[in-house]
């Protein structure tokens, strides 16, 4: 097993602070605002897979993305989008749920989330989020 650990470049991750900057601001359509396009952390974090890749021969059919907090709203806008090698997704506690513009579809997404903590998405828009990937109702 080869675990790659990248940080954000910012105090957050770029598209947690695009996503709240759009919501945050009086946006009048949220569903634009929490629609992912890429974004330069997500390109350093594709670049540091490739790099990796050129040091320990990886299996992309075996290359997963997990985040906590801010980093699991990063992973699920980076690893639902289906241009990525990634074969698995899984977000801890995403503060919120961001939908791929081009979301892969049946890619296996874990989201895992406290029932009443109420800083983090709702289902529904966790479930909104996921839909594409897994199929959710």
């Amino acid at each position: 097993m080869v675990l790659l650990a990248p940080k954000s470049a910012g105090p957050t991750w770029d598209i947690v602070a695009q996503v709240e900057m759009k919501a945050f601001s009086g946006a009048t359509n949220l569903d634009e605002a929490f629609r992912y396009g890429w974004s330069k952390d997500a390109a350093r974090v594709v670049s540091a897979c490739t790099d990796l890749d050129a040091i320990v021969k990886t299996d992309d059919a075996r290359i997963s993305l997990l985040g906590f907090s801010d980093g699991a709203t990063f992973a699920l806008a980076l690893g639902t989008a289906a241009s990525q090698p990634f074969s698995v997704v899984v977000a801890v506690a995403p503060g919120l749920a961001v939908v791929a513009a081009r979301p892969a579809l049946q890619r296996p997404t874990i989201v895992m989330r406290g029932a009443t903590t109420a800083r983090f998405p709702s289902k529904s828009r966790v479930r909104q989020s996921c839909r594409p990937c897994v199929g959710l109702a």
